[in-house]
């Protein structure tokens, strides 16, 4: 999922895809292997997690529900792309996770 992810680059959203023949060669490769991840290799960075939380409460405040944040940020960021919010990610944020955690 490179470099660190940035509160800018989160609460600004993925930036519009470039077409194949103008991303550089590393660039083409890095989609690759993020889309190639087996779901048991994207578990998310708890800081990541924390950032993201908090720009998502700075955009759509406090009392967001679960399908406030779909409605208004997943599904957004995502559906240009088809793919995982995952796959948005940095390097080195995407991981094996060491934990699971889930919400209801």
């Amino acid at each position: 999922m490179g470099g660190s992810c940035s509160r800018a680059t989160l609460l600004q959203g993925p930036q519009p895809a470039q077409s194949p023949a103008k991303q550089a060669p590393e660039q083409q490769q890095r989609e690759l292997i993020k889309k190639d991840l087996s779901v048991e290799d994207c578990g998310v960075s708890v800081s990541w997690l924390y950032s993201w939380a908090s720009s998502v409460e700075e955009r759509l405040g406090p009392d967001a529900t679960t399908a406030d944040v779909c409605a208004k940020v997943v599904i957004p960021d995502t559906v240009a792309h088809k793919c995982r919010y995952v796959d948005l990610l940095e390097v080195d944020h995407v991981g094996t996770p060491q934990y699971f955690l889930s919400h209801t």
